[in-house]
């Protein structure tokens, strides 16, 4: 008889430079930080997107900075309007669709071939929502 099953993901990418002693390790973008850019593309705003998100500014600014110098450019620049803002730099937008492609495609894969594992039937529901993570099981990493 098949166990009832749900599935969970959480992917991230992290540094592997060997010449890099100090940066092997650093987080270089999860689906947090990836949620994080596309609440900021989409309010126009880091405080609005960290609240959002039930984060402090301090923290998603951090998350924001760490990632951008992981990454080596820079993922959000300052916004037209008088009131601030930000908005993502085109290597910022490239990313958050990149990765959201990516992550993806990983997670058709994961659905497709968990159930070889053992005699197991998935619900649907949390791998059918990228951003539903509250209810995940796994360690957050950001």
């Amino acid at each position: 008889m098949p166990v009832k099953a749900r599935m969970h993901l959480k992917i991230w990418l992290t540094r592997a430079d060997g010449d890099a002693v100090d940066k092997e390790g650093q987080e270089l973008v999860g689906q947090g930080r990836i949620e994080l850019l596309r609440r900021m593309a989409e309010l126009g705003s880091l405080k609005k997107a960290a609240e959002s998100m039930d984060m402090s500014y301090r923290l998603a600014w951090g998350r924001l900075k760490k990632m951008e110098e992981a990454l080596g450019r820079p993922l959000v620049e300052s916004g037209d309007n008088r009131r601030g803002g930000y908005r993502l730099t085109p290597a910022g937008e490239e990313l958050a669709t990149a990765f959201r492609r990516w992550e993806d495609e990983v997670r058709r894969f994961a659905l497709a071939h968990a159930p070889q594992l053992y005699d197991l039937t998935l619900e649907t529901g949390a791998e059918e929502n990228p951003d539903a993570e509250q209810g995940s099981a796994a360690p957050s990493r950001d």
